[in-house]
């Protein structure tokens, strides 16, 4: 029998944020299982692309990590073989399962999500977000005398509707996480007015954390990669299951590609995404994919929240699916 609590699942798979390099190292014994995909990555790249990701030498390669370029592909990828793997391993295909009902995934990871859903192949999903992050970096160097910086902003509950008002107003919303945490995104100097207008006359802000980027994702000055990336978008067909989408954080089965492309330069609306599948009695998420960052945001709302990220996790949750097709 399935557990009461794995009746509903919603899968999530992650966005940006983490150190690329090496992100399946842990499971390079079982590399026979995703060959074909990493010479899926590498045909598509055009290098050797994927041996960076079994890589965890003491030599770590900065430029190469800091590309989002790369990375893109890169947690792509990773999410895609670690689902393919338990797939191999445990006999449960997870996103065909009865069991799943939604998949989603927050900023990049929702590219991920339509892959997995099969509205695009592994291919055209990773042609797409190499196109997205070399547009992005193009951006980034043809506007190099404005100083883009992102951040992420915490503060108590009670606070919310204050915040997210002012963010709102000031156009540098990016991407409302959860009831705690915002992130923001834009020039430095307008993110700095805003900071001292939040924490005037007091402090409204507990936490801010200033990411490792030189982006401003899911900001309005974006509309031109995305315009870019609706030119060479590939034909994409149904999902297998209904993905919730970032840009309004509602469940849907039809124009998913444009709208997780027209998230591009709006701002990721994942507390709504999270507020909808409690809604729609959703049980369980599993964070399925290499980071952290999806956890912890989600760890904020009243639903189940399970790990995929290594084979011990998989096994875990193999155990707990028991009974499952």
């Amino acid at each position: 029998m399935v557990p009461k609590a794995l009746k509903s699942i919603a899968l999530a798979c992650p966005g940006q944020g983490i150190w690329p390099q090496g992100c399946l190292y842990h499971l390079r014994k079982h590399e026979s299982l995703f060959r074909d995909s990493l010479d899926c990555l590498d045909e598509t790249i055009g290098s050797s692309f994927s041996k960076f990701l079994l890589d965890q030498s003491s030599t770590q390669n900065e430029s190469w990590n800091l590309s989002t370029a790369n990375a893109q592909p890169a947690i792509l990828s990773s999410t895609y073989i670690l689902l393919d793997i338990f797939k191999k391993l445990h006999g449960i295909d997870l996103a065909s399962s009865s069991s799943t009902t939604h998949l989603l995934g927050h900023s990049l990871g929702e590219y991920t999500a339509i892959t997995l859903a099969k509205v695009i192949s592994l291919e055209d999903g990773l042609n797409l977000v190499r196109r997205r992050g070399l547009l992005m970096e193009e951006f980034a160097k043809s506007t190099a005398d404005r100083k883009w910086e992102m951040h992420v902003l915490v503060f108590r509950p009670a606070a919310f509707d204050l915040v997210l008002r002012k963010v709102t107003e000031a156009g540098l919303l990016a991407c409302v996480n959860n009831e705690t945490q915002l992130s923001i995104s834009g020039e430095l100097k307008r993110i700095l007015l805003l900071l001292s207008d939040l924490n005037t006359p007091k402090k409204t802000i507990l936490k801010q954390a200033v990411l490792p980027v030189e982006i401003p994702f899911h900001n309005s000055v974006l509309t031109e990669v995305e315009e870019e990336l609706l030119k060479v978008r590939p034909v994409s067909g149904s999902p297998i299951k209904p993905v919730v989408c970032n840009i309004d954080g509602v469940s849907a089965s039809e124009d998913l590609l444009e709208k997780t492309i027209r998230a591009t330069s709006r701002p990721v609306q994942w507390k709504k995404s999270m507020d909808h599948l409690c809604s729609l009695h959703t049980d369980t998420v599993i964070n399925i994919g290499p980071g952290s960052a999806v956890d912890s945001i989600n760890s904020r709302f009243k639903i189940k929240n399970l790990p995929m990220k290594n084979e011990e996790d998989m096994k875990s949750l193999a155990k707990l699916l028991s009974g499952a097709d």
